[in-house]
């Protein structure tokens, strides 16, 4: 895909989505420099799932298997606002 004197590929955001485009942009050959907003890794993570094309996008990537040994299925959906509990709905 890209030779070695070509500029890498810009890839801003090194949340979920920067970071697999930038696997699969490497993957196939192209160098990547990947920037970010934030300094440091974030505490917590934003998403509150996965989808199944996102598992499909992993099993393209050769990590399905370890992501889905590593999860745990959702059974409800629980909202917190300040530390408090405000909705608890089942799956």
């Amino acid at each position: 895909m890209a030779a070695s004197n070509e500029r890498p590929i810009l890839v801003v955001g090194a949340g979920v989505t920067g970071l697999v485009l930038g696997c699969v942009l490497a993957r196939h050959g192209a160098r990547i420099r990947i920037i970010d907003k934030l300094s440091e890794i974030r505490p917590y993570a934003r998403a509150v799932g996965i989808h199944s094309r996102t598992l499909e996008i992993f099993q393209d990537l050769g990590i399905v298997d370890a992501i889905v040994k590593q999860s745990e299925p959702a059974n409800a959906i629980c909202q917190l606002v300040e530390g408090r509990e405000v909705l608890r709905a089942p799956y």
